[in-house]
């Protein structure tokens, strides 16, 4: 099972929610896109909302907005060259994923435009953002924790960070140490977020290798 979650923009949180539903589904279909190339086909929907279900498979709606939306789905579903069949899950049956859609994620931060615009002058332009979400990234290329739209690779501790990279990265706190040995064993450039943390056994390693870059 490969979990995928994200969150509504600002913009998007008014929206009616069979709007958001259906929104739901292009997302998804956007976050798990590397695997459906070269997947030519029927793909089969699981969905907890009989409206979803019907106006998918029926590709009409009443509703203006719904219609919009369906059609941003319509143009997706076509980029991978598949055909959607959509069938009804009762929510009492779809607990895992209804319980993900109601968290929060509390390591979802990002630093103030203009923090960031001091450190891309100071030691940008950064090539990738490390540990990210679709609406906090701070670089057009990024990791994220699940598959999400527009992510290029997932857990960002998995894949390579040295080479010509310069990374942003501003991690959940508690992993601090474990990135810290990710820099020193790739060999990689970036740019860390922190607390200052005195107390902890790899900050005055930490800066001292940063005194030395």
């Amino acid at each position: 099972m490969l979990p995928a979650a994200g969150f509504f923009t600002v913009a998007q949180r008014d929206l009616h929610i069979n709007v958001k539903e259906v929104a739901a589904v292009r997302f998804c279909l956007l976050a798990f896109g590397s695997h459906l190339l070269g997947v030519e086909g029927l793909l089969r929907l699981r969905v907890d909302s009989r409206v979803t279900m019907d106006v998918v498979n029926g590709f009409s709606s009443r509703s203006p907005a719904l219609m919009g939306e369906l059609r941003k789905l319509h143009a997706v579903a076509q980029q991978y060259r598949v055909m959607l069949r959509a069938s009804w899950l009762p929510s009492v049956a779809n607990v895992w994923a209804d319980a993900r859609s109601r968290q929060s994620d509390s390591h979802d931060w990002r630093i103030s435009d203009t923090i960031l615009s001091v450190l891309q002058r100071q030691y940008g332009p950064h090539t990738v953002d490390r540990f990210a979400s679709p609406l906090n990234a701070r670089c057009p290329r990024f990791n994220t924790k699940t598959h999400a739209p527009g992510t290029e690779a997932v857990n960002a501790m998995s894949v390579a960070w040295g080479g010509a990279e310069n990374n942003w990265v501003y991690p959940p706190f508690h992993r601090a140490e474990l990135v810290l040995a990710k820099i020193r064993a790739d060999k990689a450039t970036a740019t860390i977020i922190v607390f200052v943390w005195g107390a902890q056994t790899w900050w005055a390693p930490a800066v001292a290798a940063a005194n030395e870059a």
